[in-house]
């Protein structure tokens, strides 16, 4: 069932369909056989995480504090999800980061798979749709 349908369902006083100004993202990924059954942790920050080869800007071997400070949004993927949906999204530029927690301690961690650093832009009223197929990188 879709936002629209289960907003109307439940009588939503202003359903996402009627705010033109609000985006949607989604994010699809395809997993390696390292990342295989393994939980993803997909961030959207403000500034990004990784640099452009995919490796965490760390500091003591973790990633920066100063950068988590600027993450927007931050759920989880099961070992069997692959897809996730970002909505209510305001347009702006963002970073997209993706990590397979390697090691299951449920933050970005040595040893954690992630991907080359992804800038996405989303504009006023978009349905933006991002596809992750380079996630081999080891940290």
């Amino acid at each position: 069932m879709s936002l629209v349908e289960m907003g109307k369902l439940a009588k939503d006083p202003r359903r996402i369909d009627q705010m033109p100004y609000l985006a949607e993202l989604t994010i699809t990924v395809r997993r390696s056989k390292q990342t295989k059954g393994k939980k993803l942790l997909l961030y959207l920050s403000r500034d990004a995480l990784a640099d452009k080869r995919g490796k965490f800007i760390t500091q003591n071997g973790y990633v920066r504090e100063d950068l988590l400070n600027t993450l927007l949004s931050f759920p989880e993927l099961s070992k069997n999800q692959d897809q996730f949906s970002f909505t209510y999204l305001h347009p702006g530029d963002y970073y997209l980061t993706v990590i397979a927690d390697m090691d299951e301690d449920g933050f970005p961690s040595p040893g954690d798979i992630t991907h080359p650093r992804l800038q996405v832009s989303v504009k006023p009223g978009s349905k933006e749709r991002v596809s992750i197929a380079d996630l081999n990188i080891k940290n």
